[in-house]
């Protein structure tokens, strides 16, 4: 095997995914001293092929935009990591987009909104999947008809074309985007229309884009895709490639770890009184144990009356709200990454990082630092 191979990574208009995508690979790095990281931007895309003939560069990582274009590129591995089209050719490591529609679905029927719409990037596979996604989520629950789930597929040019398909919503509602780009344009329509965010529309984007968030003026509710998991397990293919694999070409799906719900979406509608008392008084003491019995006495009702307000309104007891809520919050904060793993537990009312522990691993099947470790951006 050759003493050093150079790995060309792709950097595509996705900036913040290719990036992720760039740090996995170098993550990779760490057990494969042997390669070298060979980053292209856009801009310089269109010198790989003569890096390419002239031997300079022995695989490649990053977003084919078809397999002609791969096959263009001749033998060198190659593996694809995003869904902007459908990639027979090659070895493909793709985010599961079905799974991000469901989670904006879930976020919405939490919420108690019922009016939906979906805002995509037409021609582009992922926005088709996460729609997919979305409508399979939503069948048959509470009272939700996929079927009628406004939609407006291609984002339009014109601006007045988005001001008025929004404004044709019956409100309030929640539009689920294809991206957080898209997720920014919509705010911004919604604040040429006069309408409050959340409160009016709430709107959940895709891809924890910083500054998409910053230009849409609020912080921005999403899902962060796994670009980090994407760059490592795109390596791990590529270096199968490398040592010799001549197999069929595989395609891995990647999971999102959750929906970060921020100012953009985090709103409950269509709850009681109490509920609505209730979930503010949870949302401010996540910190304390909080018990479901005094949460009744607080708001003069019995427990049970409690609960079966909780089923109605939100379709979940108190106390599954409550572990929501903690979730929710244990992992914005170790995607932060700024606090020690016992600190995290403690803002989430546990006080023996013990009980944190075996309760995150219990929601989501890997220990807090498991989780950081994958889903964290580095600092």
């Amino acid at each position: 095997m050759p003493s050093s191979r150079c790995i060309a990574v792709l950097f595509d208009a996705q900036l913040d995914l290719a990036t992720e995508v760039h740090r996995g690979v170098v993550d990779y790095l760490d057990q494969h001293t042997d390669w070298q990281v060979l980053p292209l931007p856009a801009a310089q895309e269109d010198r790989l092929p003569e890096l390419l003939r002239g031997g300079m560069v022995d695989g490649v990582i990053g977003s084919f935009v078809s397999d002609s274009w791969a096959a263009a590129l001749g033998p060198v591995p190659r593996v694809n990591t995003s869904s902007l089209s459908t990639i027979r050719s090659i070895d493909s490591v793709v985010v599961d987009d079905h799974a991000i529609g469901r989670l904006a679905a879930e976020h919405f029927l939490s919420n108690g909104l019922r009016s939906l719409g979906y805002v995509g990037l037409g021609g582009c596979v992922y926005s088709a999947a996460r729609l997919d996604g979305f409508l399979a989520a939503l069948g048959g629950s509470a009272g939700v008809d996929g079927a009628g789930v406004a939609r407006l597929t291609w984002l339009p040019q014109r601006l007045h074309e988005l001001d008025d398909w929004l404004a044709g919503l019956a409100r309030p509602a929640g539009v689920f985007c294809a991206s957080d780009l898209v997720a920014r344009a919509v705010v911004q329509s919604c604040r040429r229309l006069g309408l409050s965010v959340p409160s009016a529309v709430a709107v959940v984007g895709v891809g924890d884009s910083y500054l998409d968030a910053v230009f849409a003026g609020i912080p921005l509710s999403t899902v962060p895709l796994p670009g980090r998991r994407l760059g490592a397990a795109a390596a791990e293919l590529l270096a199968a490639r490398l040592a010799g694999y001549r197999g069929p070409v595989r395609r891995v799906v990647v999971a999102p770890t959750c929906l970060l719900s921020r100012s953009s979406s985090s709103v409950v509608h269509g709850t009681d009184e109490v509920v609505s008392g209730c979930l503010a008084y949870i949302q401010g003491h996540l910190h304390e144990w909080l018990r479901v019995d005094a949460l009744a006495r607080r708001f003069s009702v019995s427990r049970r009356t409690l609960e079966m307000r909780f089923q109605a309104a939100l379709g979940r007891s108190p106390a599954g709200e409550i572990r929501r809520r903690r979730l929710d919050l244990a992992r914005q904060l170790l995607r932060d990454g700024s606090l020690p793993i016992r600190e995290v537990g403690r803002r989430c009312g546990y006080l023996e990082p013990q009980q944190f522990s075996a309760f995150f691993r219990t929601q989501m099947g890997l220990a807090p630092r498991q989780y950081r470790q994958q889903a964290a951006p580095e600092p």
